[in-house]
């Protein structure tokens, strides 16, 4: 049996379609988008079995083969991901984001700089949930859009946190992390540079206009609307105080980055 699963992540309707087998794995990881708004116009995905492969559909074709449900869901929601940041009517950058306090720290960087990682350290430590993906800025009001997709951890990272790894990449949730997830727009109040170091943990201050330059230089959408970008981020930037994180232990950097929420509540 197949059923039809309907999800808007980032306002972008997706429609998959499931086979019964994979629909606990599915829900697993992409129920806190579920929709139940109407169908037109989304993008079609498809899970499915052929022959001892499972398969993920983009329309007709096939984009993915993989020997278990669990693996053929991971891919989809690799695909997916990648439609709802491609078609985002926002500004996006590269970032690992959470929430303390009534305002978000993002930590803008290239693919493998730590971003996860932190943010599951983060969220066991108390912060909410914003993305481990992408800063989503909405052009009119500024504010963070939260994007609370499922947490890729490689192996390397499940050890970093302390946990018996698995020998692959896996998908976690928020809630499996005991946190919540942020549901409501809200200002970008931190932007955190990463730097792994032997030494003592320390937050260094920063120059805002750093906290500009690492919002350009990692933003993936920002050509579109170039003049707009630049304003916002600009905006971003002004409103939102730079730092540097120099770490080793995930629990120490995550205890230091609670200490600027404090800061500000004192």
């Amino acid at each position: 049996m197949v059923a039809q699963r309907s999800y808007r992540l980032l306002d972008v309707p997706i429609e998959v379609a499931v086979d019964d087998a994979a629909a606990a794995a599915i829900d697993r990881v992409l129920g806190g988008f579920r929709s139940a708004r109407p169908t037109c116009g989304r993008t079609r995905f498809g899970l499915s079995r052929h022959g001892g492969d499972c398969l993920v559909l983009r329309g007709d074709e096939v984009v993915a083969r993989a020997h278990s449900w669990d693996v053929a869901v991971d891919a989809l929601v690799t695909v997916v991901n990648g439609e709802a940041i491609g078609d985002f009517n926002g500004f996006a950058v590269h970032a690992g984001v959470i929430a303390w306090g009534d305002g978000a720290i993002a930590f803008p960087g290239i693919s493998g700089a730590g971003k996860s990682t932190l943010t599951a350290a983060c969220l066991q430590s108390g912060a909410r949930y914003v993305s481990d993906e992408a800063l989503c800025v909405a052009f009119d009001t500024g504010l963070v859009i939260p994007y609370a997709k499922p947490i890729r951890l490689s192996e390397s990272s499940q050890r970093l946190l302390g946990w018996a790894p698995r020998p692959s990449d896996v998908l976690v949730t928020a809630a499996e992390l005991g946190a919540p997830t942020v549901d409501v727009p809200l200002p970008l109040s931190h932007l955190v540079q990463l730097a792994r170091t032997e030494d003592r943990p320390r937050l260094i201050p920063l120059p805002r206009s750093t906290g500009l330059a690492d919002l350009l230089r990692f933003s993936f959408n920002h050509y579109k609307r170039p003049e707009a970008a630049f304003e916002l981020a600009g905006r971003l930037a002004t409103g939102a105080r730079a730092w540097r994180l120099e770490y080793s232990s995930l629990g120490a950097a995550a205890e230091l980055l609670l200490t600027l929420v404090e800061a500000k509540a004192a």
